[in-house]
């Protein structure tokens, strides 16, 4: 595959992933294949019936998405983020970060992490070098019924999350040895 200009492997990594949603009768993309948003390239909309009309939106995820023209035979791989992005994330109440890899049409990989507030939080506080954290993500799985209940609890975890997202977290180490 010749070299492409970074735009039009964005373009592609997107409507792969629009693509494999297509199948998913809860879920339907508005993710932008040009990047309008400083953070954000759109959101995944939750529905609550297969009509998928205005009144049935269950509610809506911020989405992330990165592509690479490029394979790996791993399903985990890790993706580096700027710190400010992640902390932007979590004030804004969780993303999903994805990273779409392809070498060619048949030959495409989706990765994807939930970075709810508590996650993130937990990124935020492991040791790092410079201004970027490098985060794990997981390979998409191919199950639609069981990504489609993974993303509906994604998104119940980022609302029970975001009213405590600025509090410390409480390890069960820490407060077991503070109760003792």
């Amino acid at each position: 595959m010749n070299k492409k200009p970074t735009r039009k492997i964005e373009d592609k990594g997107v409507r792969y992933l629009c693509d494999y949603f297509w199948d998913c009768d809860l879920i339907d993309t508005y993710i932008h294949t040009t990047e309008k948003e400083p953070l954000w390239d759109g959101n995944l909309y939750l529905y609550c019936s297969v009509e998928q009309k205005a009144t049935q939106i269950y509610g809506k995820i911020p989405t992330q998405v990165k592509s690479s023209c490029k394979k790996t035979t791993k399903s985990t791989i890790t993706y580096s983020v700027q710190k400010k992005a992640l902390e932007t994330f979590k004030r804004d109440g969780g993303i999903i970060y994805f990273y779409v890899l392809f070498n060619n049409p048949v030959d495409k990989q989706i990765f994807y992490c939930f970075l709810t507030p508590v996650v993130i939080k937990k990124y935020l506080r492991a040791p790092s070098n410079g201004n970027t954290i490098s985060i794990t993500l997981n390979q998409l799985s191919s199950d639609k019924h069981q990504v489609t209940e993974d993303f509906f609890q994604f998104f119940s975890d980022c609302k029970n999350q975001t009213t405590s997202a600025d509090k410390p977290i409480v390890e069960i180490e820490d407060y077991f040895s503070k109760t003792g």
